[in-house]
Order: C-alpha cells, then sequence, then structure tokens
C-alpha cells in the first residue's frame, strides 16, 4: 500500500498536497512522519490586518480631531470621503457573509470591535474555531468572490484603487481646485500690479503738483510791498 516516490535532491513536495519534505540521509529503519496544522501564520496574519487597522484608525482620528476649546478642527475635520470610507469598512468588518460555510463573521473568529472603533483579536478563539474545522476557516477567508478576502479587496479597490476610485476622484477634485486658485492667484496679483503701477504713478503726479503749490507760495511770499507813494 506504499507509495514509491523519487528526488535527484531529496525534496519531495507532491506526494501529501501542502507539504514539502526534505530527506537529508538515507536510512535503512522504517521513519515515522508525523504532520500537524499550525496556526502560527494564520494567527499572525489575522493580527497583522488587525494592527493595520487600527493604524488606519489612529490615522482618520488624528486627521479628523476638532478641539474643542478653541473651536477649530483638523485638515479632514467633517470630510464627507473619510466618513465614506470609515463608514464602507466598519460595515464589511461588521458584517455576515452568507454563503462561505459556517463561518460568516469576524467575530466568530475573535476579531471584535472596541468601544473607541478599533479592533482586537481573541488569538486562541481563534485557535480553537480553526482546530474544530479548518475548511470552514480557510473557506471564508479565500471562497472566491463572497469571501472575506475578495470582498475586501474589492472594497479597497472602490475606495483606494488606482483607478476611479473614491479617493483618487476626490484628489483629481483637489487638483482641479488647487489650479483653479491658483490662477485665481495669478490674476489677482496681475491686477495688484496694475493698481500699484496707477497707484505709484497717481502719487508722483501728487507729489509734482505739491511741488509746485510749494514754488508758487514761495513765489508769493517773496514779493515785498511797495512804499507809499509821496
Amino acid at each position: 500500500a506504499g507509495i514509491l516516490a523519487s528526488s535527484s535532491d531529496g525534496k519531495f513536495s507532491s506526494i501529501v498536497p501542502g507539504v514539502t519534505l526534505n530527506v537529508l540521509q538515507a536510512q535503512t529503519a522504517p521513519v515515522t512522519i508525523s504532520v500537524q496544522s499550525s496556526t502560527t501564520k494564520l494567527v499572525a496574519g489575522v493580527q497583522a490586518f488587525v494592527d493595520d487597522y487600527n493604524s488606519l484608525r489612529q490615522g482618520i482620528e488624528t486627521l479628523t480631531a476638532f478641539n474643542a476649546e478653541t473651536g477649530r478642527g483638523s485638515l479632514l475635520s467633517g470630510d464627507g470621503t473619510v466618513l465614506r470610507l470609515e463608514s464602507d469598512l466598519n460595515r464589511l468588518l461588521s458584517g455576515r457573509f452568507f454563503g462561505v460555510g459556517s463561518v460568516q463573521a469576524l467575530g466568530t473568529l475573535g476579531i471584535s470591535f472596541n468601544d473607541d472603533g478599533t479592533l482586537s483579536l481573541d488569538t486562541e478563539k481563534l485557535r480553537t474555531q480553526f482546530a474544530n474545522d479548518p475548511a470552514a476557516v480557510e473557506e471564508f477567508f479565500t471562497k472566491d468572490e463572497i469571501g472575506f478576502s475578495d470582498k475586501l479587496d474589492k472594497l479597497l479597490d472602490q475606495l483606494v484603487g488606482e483607478d476611479s476610485s473614491l479617493l483618487v476622484s476626490r484628489l483629481d477634485t483637489r487638483n482641479r481646485k488647487i489650479a483653479l486658485n491658483e490662477q485665481r492667484i495669478e490674476f489677482l496679483n496681475a491686477r495688484l500690479e496694475v493698481f500699484r503701477e496707477q497707484t505709484t504713478l497717481k502719487f508722483v503726479r501728487l507729489e509734482e503738483a505739491i511741488s509746485k503749490i510749494q514754488n508758487n507760495l514761495a513765489s508769493i511770499n517773496g514779493i515785498a510791498a511797495l512804499p507809499p507813494l509821496e
């Protein structure tokens, strides 16, 4: 019932799907090999996603913060694009995924929202769920079209993709506004230059007029009174 296999470099990767066996030396006695699943990469990957999302949340809070004492907001306070991005992400992360098997929500895998909007990961709950039904966990993340990974990719493409995404459209609008403002500034600077030249000319003419008046006054003051006739 055994399987005969050979390899020129001692590496066997097609005998058991997903398992690569490296043979280091020959052995005459039978060798028993045990293969067990590991959650190390799974937990690390999910934790990295949680950390990245929390970093995004921190950036959003910083850029949209409002100081009630000074009455001043931050750069993106009340910005509709940021609100849309935040809302769409929250809806996906807190929603249910139908058609992907027994695991249909991130909460089932230990990923939950905190009161401040950040995410937290219960690693033991994730490991337990994977140990009980690894296929269901894999299907939740990887099923085409309706799995979490595909849906997240599609949403991110709509929000921040290179072509016609929400942020690209917003950036284009901002750039057009900046270009219009620059044109407006150039127009106003040109008008100010004309006004400066006109004002300078008026000032020079006024100085000339004052100088003439002063000369006339000096001439008038220089006229002496005639002595009376005897």
